[in-house]
């Protein structure tokens, strides 16, 4: 049984092909009806493919693609160790204000016990 719309090969045409069509001209009919010259148009040639993507370009494409990870990860580096800082001053901060009133407090808690 023959598939619907999907592409074939020509094994699997010539397996699934009616056997009436005993003759090459019958059978090339027939292969014609499933695609045309138009229809073939529409794919890539080999000269399109070649300008998509040579050896060279996707080469280059892995060096930025590796110069973009090292960037990255550079960057992500720089950030936490900024976020570091940034935790420490805030803990210094208030290490500083705790210390600086934990012995008023002391005096006004033995105060209020008098």
């Amino acid at each position: 049984m023959m598939r619907g719309a999907e592409p074939m090969t020509i094994a699997e045409l010539k397996k699934h092909i009616d056997r009436r069509f005993v003759t090459k001209r019958q059978f090339k009919r027939e292969l014609s009806r499933l695609a045309t010259r138009d229809d073939l148009k529409g794919f890539a040639t080999r000269d399109d493919l070649e300008r998509f993507a040579t050896k060279e370009s996707l080469h280059s494409f892995r060096d930025e693609m590796n110069d973009f990870r090292r960037q990255t990860l550079a960057m992500h580096a720089e950030t936490m160790d900024e976020m570091r800082r940034g935790f420490k001053e805030i803990r210094d901060h208030f290490t500083r204000i705790v210390d600086e009133h934990e012995p008023r407090i002391t005096d006004l808690e033995r105060l209020h016990r008098l």
